[in-house]
């Protein structure tokens, strides 16, 4: 199938400086370019969104697994969806099925699932390829899925091929899926989506419910994210306590929970499975005794009414038309078929190696969110920790992101944690995949676990500037030795929370307290072959100047949509540090080949 010229073309944005400043609050922006022979000093002030417009690489929509649905019909509607989506963002639509115009050749015996989508992939691979031939670049994914095909391991696969588009670590896609319960909802949901490019979200209203105990369950009024409130959002939260605190609970829930409804965001975090939100105390995860070996039957099996739950029947009567949900319940982007693992041992039982569970549809919280109207749908297809709800809806802020860079934020992530490309697991794949995902660290897997429903190119927000963080950058030629930039940043945290400040993919628990910023440059004056090195680094306490005992970690080079960035990061032990403000101060050497 013909790869669409849709032009991707270099970003080539420069201006003949030798020193530029930056007085940005937020760190992604256009922070110099600097050409060769530049002799004058120049001092330039950056839009304090530090947001640029994508150059609008190849939008990719295939569809997978139709042979899973009840006819041709439904299959059609399917590929109608899926080109519609194509067209609208002028891309392109390839079908990832045996019948379909570029199927793969048949073989003799009907593949496993695994094959097939070993084959999916593959062809997926040739067809981002070709478009490398036609100078194009695949930078969006929209899978059009059925809810009986769409997990971990599809997930997990579909990410993996993500790293493979050029020569850095990072994720080279905003990935997102398209499902729903049934063909007509799956329709609707890019209706939706239509609506929300063309007139944004419903409301400026930012809703929360989360999970708390060792209290009453209670309303917070203005209980929101700073830069959400800075972005003209107002709205609350409600908090469910654990039922060992609170008995009445659920009594609260009924009574409050319709107050979400109406919001332009949702945010949802607590403990949960693929059913619902957990009433009770994840600590029950901890005791043997009280589980079962995992039966079919016996999922969420709860006699004598200890474990309630914020159920999928209840969250599915509620209205969140043209809402953006965000979720960091655990297994609550799992359509239908969830892996069982340890984390919902309460509610789904024991396993002693990866075991699939089928879900009926009105059991699946995320079919009754997507069923209540949501447009988009940011959670867990697995475990999770839900931290990396604030620091996507952070990103999706600060830089005006769309959905699909909100969730490759946290790819990202993954990468500066390791310090190079994540090593995933596939449940149900090879026996070497599965290996891999049984020990794969837990907190990098739950990263890896985050997905988008939903189209990965909207972007509801305006770049906002953070209200507790700015950055500031000079840059000047090397004196002496090879011709090298020499960067200056200086990173200025205020006192208090900060999503990012905690390390929470990385492997080190000894140090996993950090400061980090991300610069974007013209993608000719930072190559990913340029040689970059952190030659001096600081740490001061904001308060009094004194010495902090952070050291410097990580300096990245990114490549996405013809933007290229900087990723600088220096961690520290937790102790002392939390909450404290920080100014840390980058020289960062940069040598083009």
């Amino acid at each position: 199938m013909q790869i669409l010229g849709i032009g991707s073309g270099a970003f080539a944005r420069t201006m003949a400086v030798a020193v530029v400043m930056v007085s940005s609050r937020t760190p992604d922006a256009l922070a110099h370019a600097v050409e060769q022979d530049a002799v004058e000093e120049v001092a330039v002030e950056v839009d304090a969104s530090g947001a640029l417009e994508s150059t609008a690489g190849v939008y990719l929509v295939v569809t997978i697994g139709l042979d899973t649905l009840a006819g041709p019909d439904e299959a059609e509607i399917y590929r109608a969806t899926a080109r519609r989506a194509a067209d609208f963002h002028g891309g392109v639509y390839v079908p990832l099925e045996r019948d379909g115009a570029d199927a793969i050749d048949e073989i003799d015996a009907p593949p496993t699932e695994s094959e097939a989508t070993l084959e999916a992939i593959a062809l997926l691979r040739r067809t981002c390829a070709a478009a490398t031939a036609r100078h194009e670049t695949v930078t969006d994914l929209l899978v059009v899925v059925p809810p009986e095909r769409l997990d971990a391991g599809l997930h997990r696969r579909v990410l993996a091929f993500s790293h493979d588009l050029d020569a850095d670590p990072f994720c080279d896609l905003r990935l997102g899926y398209l499902t729903a319960s049934d063909p007509t909802r799956l329709a609707a949901l890019w209706d939706a989506v239509e609506t929300a490019q063309r007139q944004g979200l419903p409301s400026k209203r930012w809703m929360g419910a989360f999970v708390t105990s060792q209290m009453a369950s209670t309303t917070y009024a203005n209980h929101l994210p700073e830069i959400a409130r800075v972005a003209g959002y107002s709205g609350a939260s409600l908090a469910f306590s654990c039922v060992e605190s609170d008995p009445r609970v659920l009594e609260f829930v009924d009574a409050h929970l319709s107050e979400l409804e109406g919001t332009g965001v949702l945010s949802l975090t607590g403990n949960g499975d693929p059913q619902g939100i957990w009433l009770f105390d994840g600590q029950r995860n901890m005791d043997r005794s009280l589980h079962w070996p995992y039966a079919p039957g016996r999922v969420g099996e709860d006699p004598q009414g200890r474990m309630p739950r914020l159920m999928a029947s209840t969250v599915r009567e509620l209205d969140l038309a043209g809402a953006v949900v965000w979720s960091g319940t655990c297994h609550s982007a799992v359509p239908l078929r969830a892996w069982v693992e340890g984390d919902i041992v309460s509610t789904f039982g024991r396993v002693d190696a990866p075991t699939r569970h089928l879900m009926a549809k009105d059991e699946s919280l995320c079919l009754a969110i997507l069923d209540a109207g949501a447009v988009a749908l940011i959670a867990p297809i697995g475990a999770n920790h839900g931290m990396a709800v604030d620091r996507e809806q952070e990103h999706a802020l600060r830089h005006g992101a769309a959905l699909g860079d909100a969730v490759r934020s946290t790819y990202v992530d993954l990468v500066l944690a390791r310090g190079s490309r994540p090593v995933l697991g596939v449940p149900g794949g090879t026996v070497a995949e599965t290996e891999a995902w049984e020990r794969e660290p837990v907190m990098a897997g739950g990263g890896a676990n985050r997905i988008l429903i939903g189209d990965p190119r909207l972007r509801p927000f305006a770049a906002t500037p953070h209200p507790s963080e700015r950055v500031r950058i000079e840059t000047a030629a090397r004196a002496t030795g090879a011709p090298a930039l020499v960067h200056t940043v200086d990173v200025e945290w205020d006192p208090g929370f900060h999503a990012d400040a905690w390390d929470m993919y990385g492997d080190d628990r000894t140090a996993d307290w950090c400061v980090r910023t991300r610069l974007e440059f013209d993608p000719l004056e930072l190559p990913l072959a340029a040689h970059v090195a952190i030659v001096d680094f600081a740490a001061t306490r904001s308060s009094d100047g004194a010495s902090l005992p952070y050291r410097a970690t990580r300096a990245m080079v990114e490549h996405h949509d013809g933007r290229a960035f900087l990723h600088l990061v220096a961690n520290a032990p937790r102790a002392g540090l939390e909450y404290e403000g920080v100014h840390a101060r980058f020289v960062v050497e940069v040598t083009r080949p």
